[in-house]
């Protein structure tokens, strides 16, 4: 099995770091169910039954030649499972991503680390050979599609709607635009693969205002409609961070309208059309729609 989290790939024997898997160990996911006891009868009356977290153990080991080497390998490790930006931060989340060996499809599953036992000095550790062991707390029931090709991004542009006539045409890049707000609506279709239902990231972009992003299935994102983009601006909607910050890096959350949650963007497995609007005037205005196929189970 292959392992890799924080930019650290782990598990392939001559790998540039050395570290292989020796035991790889899941645990049923926690059911938190809400059974009531039959008031002066026997049984139970069922209630919901919500999944909890569930445990990764790995046992890894070095393969070197030399302490030095070893203590290097696992050392590099340890230290981005212990991340203070992680660790420190009430509400933080990062991604661990596996896959088998023979196996080319990657997963993710999204939580955080926790155990990290370092090893013992002993005879083999001399040699190189230091076994430790790390576990990975799931805080999602879903797994996802992992790696860079299990990303998907779609993205909405402005279409120019003018008000004589009420003509509507697709902006050329030869026609001028006379400074008035042109509105704009954007519609397209996508289609989510996968078993479950699964969490987008919306970014808009800029220049503009009223921006809104809409599902034919009821989800809606937007912003409120005081806050105006430049074109050097964005403000990026992200469900699994946990925040609504700016493309500098400073939180937004004051910037979404009365209508938009978080968590509102849930795409489920089919196909859907999507609506983007904002009034711009250089239309060049657009919003990015991204996600990742979810499933139920770690195989």
């Amino acid at each position: 099995m292959l392992v890799r989290f924080q930019d650290i790939e782990v598990g392939q024997v001559g790998g540039p770091r050395n570290v292989v898997i020796e035991n790889f160990e899941p645990s049923y996911p926690e059911i938190r169910s809400s059974d009531a006891a039959r008031e002066s009868r026997d049984g139970v009356l069922p209630g919901r039954d919500y999944f909890g977290a569930r445990t990764l153990g790995f046992d890894l080991v070095s393969n070197r030649h030399t302490m030095a080497a070893a203590r290097e390998s696992i050392a590099e490790f340890l230290t981005a499972w212990r991340d203070t930006k992680v660790r420190l931060v009430a509400g933080a989340m990062v991604p661990l991503e596996y896959r088998a060996v023979d196996d080319p499809r990657w997963r993710r599953v999204i939580g955080r680390p926790r155990r990290a036992d370092e090893p013992t000095f002993d005879f083999q550790m001399r040699q190189g050979v230091g076994r430790f062991t790390v576990e990975f707390d799931v805080l999602q029931p879903q797994v996802y599609a992992g790696g860079e090709e299990g990303l998907n991004r779609v993205r909405f542009n402005q279409v120019a709607d003018f008000t004589p006539g009420g003509w509507r045409w697709p902006r050329d890049p030869g026609w001028p635009v006379l400074g008035q707000t042109v509105t704009g609506t954007r519609e397209g279709s996508i289609t989510v693969t996968g078993t479950e239902t699964t969490p987008a990231i919306v970014t808009f972009h800029g220049p503009g205002r009223r921006f809104s992003l809409d599902g034919n299935r009821g989800w809606h994102v937007g912003l409120d409609p005081e806050v105006t983009l430049a074109a050097d601006e964005a403000i990026t909607i992200d469900p699994l961070a946990g925040t609504v910050t700016d493309n500098f890096g400073r939180s937004r959350f004051g910037a979404l309208d009365r209508r938009s949650g978080l968590y509102d963007v849930q795409l489920q497995p089919g196909s859907e059309n999507v609506f983007f609007s904002a009034d711009d005037v250089t239309l060049e205005a657009h919003a990015v729609l991204s996600w990742r196929s979810a499933y139920s189970t770690m195989v």
